[in-house]
């Protein structure tokens, strides 16, 4: 085997395995949105025009922070438990000594968890000012086929954090604007140990929305978060195991995608303890880097309700997502050209993203202890089959689980029977 051979295949690899691990444990491609929040968590995600946890309000549309008054500190976390299986008749890995396989990811689920702090500056400055500061998993999973002989190790690992820094200004009892700077850390350990070793790169982004109040206890917010660019310098050698040394190190450039939003919710039903919202989303991964190869812009719409009594909640959500997957694929992949059977092949060994349906429920218990709430959510991803070319295929399914704790100061002395925060 040529050493030109051998490059162009570990390049392909390491490129597909690059998109693939975020979306592995995810709900599209490769974002998380605010599908694992406390609250938002039980209402598949809902949270651009009312949201009902602290985090979900900074990491989503920052511009609803203004619905909250006094300080309010949140913490949770969430396992994301995917299975993933793929089906290859060798007619890629053979270049390397592979050979047909079939099986199931043996990597763990994915633990995220993340805080956020919001805080109203009105009572200090005199403003209608509301600041806030978080952490959040961006990205964060794990595939690997290593037990199969015939993929040659197919395995790779990928997280990336996000610090994110937030303000709302009330411009008037209706409308609020917000705006949001993000900072990113990724890390990523690509397939191949001969081959490739942890690098890690730092991007930045922003988020923009705007909240207005309509009429009937209606609300509606506007999103904009910008895309996020990782550069991973030296991530993996083009040259065989056992080259003698010096070795050529390839620098692979990744974009999370830049997403347009816009959400609606009404509670005026039931004296008020009905929530409806539905949001609906745009991503455009035809212009990231890397994703643009594999994915096509995808539509997203979520359907939450929250029904408050007395000091409990109880959420539902449905969600529906176009499939991302391009099945016209050319033969390149970020300018390497690999051919259309190893870009079919990356596709399917990316998670992938292919299931379109999701359902969640959730409860929250206001004033579990003095001016402290608890929310508890559940969900999973339904079940979706695919083929990806003549070559190969792959089966996706996923459940996620998690909580919320939520500390409330200087201005919730109505207790639990407040059903929606202050605005």
């Amino acid at each position: 085997m040529g050493r030109n051979r051998f490059a162009v295949w570990v390049v392909a690899l390491l490129v597909g395995h690059c998109l693939a691990l975020p979306a592995s444990a995810q709900n599209y491609g490769a974002e998380l949105y605010n599908n694992a929040q406390p609250a938002s968590g039980g209402l598949a995600g809902v949270s651009l025009s009312r949201p009902q946890d602290a985090q979900s309000a900074l990491f989503g549309n920052p511009a609803t922070m203004g619905q909250y008054r006094g300080t309010t500190f949140g913490f949770g976390g969430a396992w994301i438990e995917p299975s993933i299986s793929v089906k290859h008749d060798g007619f890629v890995t053979r270049v390397v000594g592979g050979g047909p396989w079939s099986g199931r990811s043996e990597a763990e689920g994915s633990l995220v968890g993340g805080f956020a702090v919001v805080q109203d500056l009105e009572p200090f400055l005199g403003m209608p000012v509301t600041m806030g500061v978080g952490l959040n998993p961006g990205s964060g999973a794990a595939a690997s086929f290593r037990e199969q002989p015939g993929s040659v190790g197919t395995t790779a690992d990928l997280l990336a954090l996000d610090l994110t820094n937030g303000f709302s200004v009330r411009l008037s009892d209706k409308l609020s604007v917000g705006g949001a700077f993000i900072l990113s850390t990724g890390i990523a350990d690509l397939a191949l140990v001969q081959t490739s070793g942890a690098t890690n790169d730092y991007a930045a982004g922003g988020a923009f929305g705007i909240s207005y109040e309509l009429p009937r206890e209606s609300s509606l917010g506007v999103y904009y978060r910008t895309p996020i660019q990782y550069s991973f310098d030296a991530l993996f050698s083009i040259d065989p195991p056992g080259r003698t040394r010096p070795r050529v190190f390839r620098t692979i450039n990744m974009d999370r995608p830049g997403t347009y939003g816009l959400g609606v919710a009404n509670q005026s039903l039931m004296g008020g303890d009905l929530l409806l919202a539905v949001d609906v989303m745009y991503i455009d991964w035809e212009n990231a880097d890397l994703f643009s190869s594999m994915y096509k812009n995808q539509w997203t719409i979520a359907l939450g309700t929250q029904y408050s009594l007395d000091c409990w909640r109880l959420r539902a959500g449905y969600a529906y997502n176009t499939n991302p997957i391009r099945n016209n694929v050319g033969i390149d992949v970020s300018g390497f050209t690999i051919g259309t059977a190893a870009v079919q092949y990356f596709q399917a060994t990316q998670g992938p993203a292919i299931s379109q349906h999701r359902l969640t429920g959730g409860v929250g218990k206001k004033d579990l202890l003095p001016n402290v709430d608890l929310d508890l959510f559940a969900g999973g991803q339904f079940h979706a089959e695919q083929n990806f070319g003549v070559h190969t295929s792959a089966s996706y399914i996923a459940w996620f689980a998690g909580f919320g704790l939520t500390w409330h100061f200087g201005a919730h002395e109505t207790g639990c029977v407040q059903t929606a925060p202050a605005r």
